[in-house]
């Protein structure tokens, strides 16, 4: 078995694999979505408003390897190998501070009427 100090005479390196969005993200768009979500939180502070955080997390068959050893300066990725459709679970969750939390589980995910069902 090969150990770090190993692999950094052959510069290689153990690192986490990440998935980043952060070039996708626009900061004008953030800090205004961010302002409105501060607004909306003074709203529900006052009773005017109930507010409740949604999020959707979907799993399936494949999973990404998270550390592996990879080439100093080379791009670490793993393609993703095809599934067969439908065989992803989604879980969606709604959470109201102080009141509960509700959610719903969907093979495949949650589009047009199943999501409008789970929101009433």
């Amino acid at each position: 078995m090969t150990d770090y100090a190993d692999c950094s005479k052959t510069r290689y390196r153990w690192k986490r694999t990440r998935h980043s969005h952060q070039r996708k993200q626009d900061p004008a768009k953030k800090a205004l979505k961010q302002a409105d979500l501060e607004t909306l939180v003074l709203a529900a502070e006052e009773g005017l408003v109930d507010i409740k955080y949604l999020d959707e997390a979907g799993f399936c068959l494949w999973s990404p390897v998270s550390y592996r050893y990879s080439p100093i300066g080379e791009q670490k990725r793993m393609e993703q190998t095809p599934t067969r459709h439908g065989r992803r679970i989604s879980i969606l969750g709604l959470w109201q501070p102080g009141a509960g939390f509700e959610s719903a589980l969907a093979q495949g995910g949650f589009q047009g009427q199943s999501y409008i069902e789970v929101m009433d």
